[in-house]
């Protein structure tokens, strides 16, 4: 067969098996064009994606946990500097599972025709920030008071005794506190400070023969000003000597 008429015949092959472009396959682009961005592994802010900033001394496992609560009102702290014990009490004793933080965003998702994936997602509400504690000491008058929403007086035994006793409240009642939590790995340390927090939840309170008296808190942290700033806590984080940050920051 001639070349140019062979030639021909696989041109017009191709063309007939070709299928024309459908509304379908404008969908499938508007949905290629309208669909999220995937992140890319080992991004990381402040470098470039390439960039491996991995380091094991970033990791925090705390090895010991304190919590202090104050009156409302008494002012946070700044730094890591010790607490004034006037001022600051200690509930004691914490479980080794620590604290848990915790809050959640509720979104809205805005479908459209033409598209499989939300155009856009609204944040619709935020709930309040808590934190989960369980403090061990089953008497302690700090961690008592704040399990039985009472006022840390009740808990002072009578002079030259020792029995103390106090009848809860049955009204609706919270008792709001200035709540500091420290994390401790090694000369690393995180502080969370709370400017006005109050005991939400309760778990069980069982008095036991197996185990100690634990007392299940969940805090609830509100908003108020913090040194000029309305927010609900104020991290701290000494990253101590160990590990270098400074990559992570860009000029």
């Amino acid at each position: 067969m001639h070349e140019k008429e062979l030639a021909k015949m696989t041109t017009s092959k191709i063309t007939e098996r070709t299928p024309p472009v459908t509304a379908s396959d404008d969908a499938a682009a508007l949905r290629a064009a309208t669909a999220p961005p995937r992140s890319r592994a080992g991004l990381r802010l402040g470098t470039t994606p390439t960039a491996d900033h991995r380091d094991n001394e970033l990791t925090f496992a705390a090895g010991d946990l304190l919590v202090y609560v104050a009156q409302l009102g008494t002012v946070l702290p700044t730094d890591f500097a010790d607490l004034d014990g006037t001022e600051w009490k200690c509930p004691g004793w914490v479980d080794s599972g620590g604290h848990t933080f915790k809050f959640g965003d509720t979104v809205k998702e805005v479908p459209a025709a033409g598209s499989w994936f939300p155009i856009r997602t609204i944040i619709a509400s935020r709930t309040a920030r808590t934190i989960d504690v369980i403090f061990m000491e089953g008497i302690n008058p700090v961690a008592r008071a704040l399990f039985d929403d009472v006022p840390i007086a009740d808990l002072k035994p009578a002079d030259s005794g020792t029995v103390a006793s106090y009848i809860p409240s049955d009204r609706p009642w919270k008792n709001h506190y200035c709540v500091v939590f420290d994390g401790f790995d090694g000369d690393k340390k995180m502080r969370i400070c709370c400017p006005d927090a109050f005991i939400s939840t309760r778990g069980s309170d069982q008095v036991q023969q197996l185990d100690v008296d634990m007392l299940n808190c969940t805090f609830t942290l509100n908003a108020a000003d913090i040194g000029g700033t309305v927010g609900a806590y104020r991290r701290i984080i000494d990253y101590s000597t160990l590990p270098d940050t400074s990559s992570y920051f860009t000029s």
